[in-house]
């Protein structure tokens, strides 16, 4: 990589990074602004990180809408996870759904 940029910068050939649109949900870009202020760094990891989460959560939802019990865990998890500006945190609302999801396999597997 050093020398790519190196030999390019040598034969004057200008790099310039291409960057994509962030189709990042909006509350995920407010909530992820708000927790890392100027720390772009982290807001980059963070706004992908709540997208993953956001995708995975829909996934789940979608697997369980047979199952009452996990849309009711679900519901409970983006209660806990979620502010008052409709923001929500899907990291931990997936990872609340699972630890709850297993419990309740858990208990009922010992019945």
């Amino acid at each position: 990589m050093f020398r790519v940029v190196c030999c390019a910068a040598f034969v004057g050939v200008a790099i310039s990074p291409t960057f994509a649109k962030d189709t990042t949900d909006p509350k995920i870009i407010s909530f992820c602004q708000e927790r890392w202020g100027d720390d772009y760094v982290m807001q980059q990891d963070c706004r992908k990180s709540q997208q993953d989460a956001l995708i995975s959560a829909f996934a789940t939802k979608m697997a369980a809408e047979n199952s009452p019990t996990i849309t009711k865990i679900i519901r409970l998890c983006r209660q806990r996870w979620g502010d008052k500006q409709g923001r929500t945190d899907w990291v931990m609302v997936n990872d609340c759904t699972e630890s709850q999801a297993k419990a309740y396999y858990e208990m009922n597997l010992a019945k």
